[in-house]
């Protein structure tokens, strides 16, 4: 799962880096959560963060923009 992320014009924190990571592997917010032993909430506050630094309205989208 430590697969890196290609150089990118945003700047992620390791947290939001390992939580897009898991989108990108087809994970939805509940299963990171479970994944990670975190709460959906931790998640979805990680994933709206980086949506917010990326622009984009959806974390699918992120997901498509880092792959």
């Amino acid at each position: 799962m430590d697969t890196p992320l290609p150089d990118l014009p945003w700047s992620f924190t390791e947290k939001e880096k390992q939580t897009l990571r898991l989108i990108v592997c087809g994970h939805d917010a509940k299963s990171i959560a479970r994944e990670l032993n975190l709460s959906v909430h931790t998640i979805n506050e990680r994933l709206r963060e980086a949506r917010r630094k990326m622009a984009v309205s959806s974390s699918r989208e992120a997901a498509r923009l880092l792959h």
